[in-house]
């Protein structure tokens, strides 16, 4: 560089990069003695190197954000970096003004200052004293292999050497243009448009690799738009040649040398210095993927340390884009509203809202995009290639490599293919279909298990038999369906299967296997009916016919003690629900394979039990391997994954762990909603507990509108006298007590608690959730007495089904609040030290409850 003052510098910095160098080998506490004597009484020199030592200690690793380039001291001395002057010649080339800098180097506009013709270009240049003699070699070396690309969409590299003071430099093609995520957010891309640019990012990458070329650095900044549209692959100055190895001539990073990475967008075997190949630029690729779909990085490193900073690229799973469409950035203190409208913003850039993104992501390209930046390079897509092939092919709703292709999952892709042809034939089969086609299936599962069962027997005609009983026996059932049979009488679908339950036994006798099946199935209906008095006897009935016919350990008899599992937990005996689901789960890992869809679904109905005995930090693992097995092996819009996610969510709303409960619970919503459609019972069941975390975090507004959402649905599809329509009920009438709309909250609770006594029982714990709910009202509104009363029959309830349960611990704290306010102080503080144990016990000593029990107890006693 003709530059007289980096001229007369470069000594300098040689000398001070040398004695850097040197004192980065020693212990901390022995290199300020060290860096003044290899000073040589030179102060100013030893208090540059002394600085640059400071800065190192708070960043060791190089991983800390705002580093472009990781390395112990690249960032301190890009800081002190001079830039070169307007006019100062590099090579054939003249500096006009900076444009850039990061890491290690500094970008100018520059141009061409000989040979005959006027060329503008972006300069990249070291800074004095980043590089080691190796690293020089390096940039040598590759410089001449970024010079065999010839791509449209790859910047040119059209010159390179070094300064007058031995820094490395190359002069690149001047892109006229934007950033990518800029551009795209500019012009509000939608989804499509943005991935088709990934999808050309993707070849420009796949020509490099072609070429034995690993980018190692692909980011936004480095990806520009230019004005006539065309992306442009920027910065190769760090690439690295596929397959160079040390015994090739190539020097390994030392602690001190630079190691080459954006932490943002480094994959974890770039950070943790493992073997870099092409699998680096897939991930770099699906985290820009990411970035452009969801506004958001899957890997924020904002305020991180650098142990931080790694923990967050090697080991953290980002959230699918879909969750993290919906979620606020990290960072910073945002109101409700505010984050609210980030979310709003980021979805509008993408010609959206937010609900409709998450539902574009979900499936297909939450699978793509989190297979590209699978921790494990071997877990990824081989190529660029295959990763935009699998993209165009979501684009066409045709099967993606990511996903399980089931013909289940084939056929969905068929009919969105081909929507105008498929939709006729979808309304007739409508139709046709109902409750004959859930028995159709039923007797085709049956004689299918029957006949694959006696097919190692080798007794064809009993397999005939067994079809031919089957047959008739549903022909006799929707026989009362007929005008001639039913004269005039309406048949529901409830007096069907109260018809089958009744005929069942005498009818099927002869067939056992597939009396047994049919009563478990009728049983399980009967529980999501509510009917749980109906359900029992089915349920028991099943089980031991399993155990005569297929075996105690056997999977007949593991789905039969999973229903009364089921069945045990909803009528508000979580203890015995366990036991029997334990015993499910010993069959079925015996049974095996212990990562099977059987075992998953026991895992999720253990969690259950155990969340309905407030024991959340056993319930968290069991539903995580639930979850992991369940994401496997199902796609992840799969009905199976949003239960479970659900479930998750709730040992998390409970533990007060908000931050954590959301995202799951938005997440199995939105599956929720796109595959049972808007009035299934499931999606109030999601509402419901949605609304329940955002009043718990003081969203009322958010928490009353989905109330009624679930209200509204469960009215639609469910029996009137449904306890799930008491339960919903009794949320809102709570919510209401919180809001002060006391006139709004009577009317509902006690329509919830008719309900509940009728369907769960007088005696049931739930109900005495509702009662409790009710003294709260009767207590706001100054009826002190009533609301004693109804304190102490909820708190009679909850003693019998368990002394210390979390919920008899609110009781506890209600009623002592309520003898505090008339002047029984020595009652009040009785019932509030019982109250803090069971909550400290059972909750944590950090839980919100608990710490509203402690300060309520400390106000009392307080002299």
């Amino acid at each position: 560089m003709n530059d007289d003052r980096g001229r007369t510098d470069a000594d300098a910095r040689a000398r001070a990069d040398a004695i850097l160098r040197d004192a980065l080998d020693l212990p901390a506490a022995d290199r300020p003695a060290f860096v003044r004597a290899a000073a040589g009484g030179d102060a100013a020199l030893a208090a540059e190197v002394l600085a640059l030592l400071e800065d190192a200690a708070g960043d060791p690793t190089g991983l800390a954000p705002g580093s472009a380039l990781a390395g112990a001291f690249g960032g301190a001395l890009l800081r002190r970096f001079e830039p070169a002057r307007a006019d100062a010649r590099v090579g054939a080339f003249r500096v006009v003004r900076e444009i850039g800098r990061g890491g290690m180097s500094v970008v100018y506009l520059a141009e061409r200052a000989e040979g005959g013709f006027t060329q503008q270009v972006a300069l990249k240049i070291a800074v004095p004293g980043a590089l080691s003699d190796a690293l020089v070699r390096r940039f040598e070396r590759e410089r001449q292999m970024v010079a065999s690309l010839d791509h449209p969409n790859i910047a040119r590299l059209l010159d390179g050497g070094r300064t007058d003071d031995g820094r490395p430099y190359f002069a690149m093609e001047l892109v006229d243009g934007e950033r990518i995520d800029a551009h795209c957010d500019r012009l509000r891309l939608e989804v499509d448009a943005r991935i088709a640019l990934v999808c050309t990012v993707a070849a420009a990458v796949q020509h490099a690799h072609a070429r034995l070329l690993v980018h190692r650095d692909i980011k936004p900044g480095n990806i520009l738009i230019s004005r006539a549209g065309e992306v442009k692959l920027l910065d190769f100055g760090i690439a690295k040649p596929i397959g160079l190895h040390p015994e090739a001539g190539e020097e390994p990073l030392t602690r001190t040398d630079v190691r080459p990475m954006t932490p943002e967008y480094a994959s974890p075997e770039m950070v943790r210095g493992g073997p870099v190949t092409t699998a680096s630029d897939v991930y770099q690729i699906g985290l820009l993927l990411y970035e452009l779909l969801t506004g958001a990085r899957a890997q924020p490193l904002d305020g991180a340390t650098a142990t931080q900073a790694e923990r967050v690229v090697c080991d953290i799973d980002p959230p699918p884009p879909s969750v993290a469409a919906l979620r606020p950035r990290p960072g910073g203190a945002l109101s409700a509203g505010d984050t609210a409208r980030a979310v709003e913003a980021r979805a509008a850039a993408r010609s959206s809202t937010p609900a409709a993104l998450a539902r574009r992501l979900q499936g297909d390209l939450d699978a793509i995009v989190m297979q590209a930046v699978r921790k494990e390079p071997d877990r990824r897509y081989a190529t660029p290639l295959d990763l935009a092939n699998d993209l165009k092919a979501a684009l066409a709703s045709e099967p993606v490599r990511a996903r399980r292709g089931t013909t289940l999952y084939r056929a969905r892709k068929f009919v969105r293919r081909n929507r105008v042809a498929t939709a006729f034939a979808a309304t007739v089969l409508t139709l046709l279909v109902g409750f004959g086609l859930s028995m159709a299936i039923l007797y085709e599962r049956a004689s299918a298990n029957l006949i694959r069962a006696r097919a190692a027997e080798g007794t064809a005609a009993h397999e005939a038999e067994t079809a031919r009983q089957v047959s008739d026996f549903l022909v006799r059932l929707f026989g009362v369906s007929d005008p001639g049979e039913a004269r005039g009488s309406t048949v529901t679908a409830r007096a069907l299967l109260d018809d089958a339950a009744k005929r069942i036994g005498p009818e099927l006798e002869s067939q056992p296997e597939v009396q047994a099946r049919l009563m478990q199935v009728m049983g399980q209906v009967y529980i999501n009916l509510g009917l749980y008095d109906a359900a029992e006897p089915l349920l028991r009935d099943a089980l031991t016919l399993a155990g005569k016919t297929s075996g105690a350990d056997s999977a007949a008899s593991a789905e039969a003690l999973d229903a009364l599992g089921t069945l045990a937990v909803v009528r508000g005996a979580p203890e015995e629900g366990e036991s029997l689901h334990r015993r499910a789960l010993a069959i079925r890992e015996r049974l095996g394979p212990a990562d099977g869809a059987d075992v998953a679904k026991t895992l999720t109905s253990l969690g259950q039990a155990l969340i309905e005995q407030a024991r959340y930090d056993e319930a968290e693992p069991v539903l995580k391997r639930a979850l992991g097995i369940r994401e496997r092996i199902f796609s992840p819009e799969a009905t199976e994954v949003s239960l479970t996610l659900n479930e998750l969510a709730e040992v998390y709303n409970r533990q007060a762990r908000y931050a954590d409960a959301e995202p799951l619970y938005l997440r199995s919503l939105a599956i929720t909603e796109k595959t049972l459609g808007p009035n299934h019972p499931d999606l109030g069941y999601k509402f419901n507990n949605l609304g329940l975390l955002y009043k718990r975090m003081g969203r009322f507004d958010e928490a009353e509108a989905l109330y009624k959402r679930a209200l509204q649905v469960r009215e639609a599809v469910l029996p009137p006298d449904h306890p799930l329509i008491a339960w919903t009920l009794d949320n809102l009438g709570m919510l209401y007590i919180t809001r002060k709309r006391y006139d709004e909250a009577g009317p509902l609770l006690a329509r919830a608690l008719s309900i509940a006594e009728r369907a769960a029982g007088p005696e049931h714990p739930d109900t005495a959730i509702v009662i409790n709910n009710l003294a709260l009202l009767r207590a706001a509104q100054g009826r002190n007495a009533e609301a004693e009363t109804l304190h102490r029959r909820s708190i009679a309830i909850w003693e019998k089904t368990g002394p210390d349960s979390p919920q008899i611990a609110g009781g506890l704290h209600n009623l002592a609040r309520l003898c505090a306010s008339t002047g029984r102080t020595a009652e009040a503080t009785r019932l509030y030290r019982r109250a803090l144990a069971i909550r400290e016990a059972k909750l944590g000593a950090d839980h919100p409850l608990t710490r509203t029990t402690r300060d309520a107890l400390s106000a009392l006693t307080r002299p």
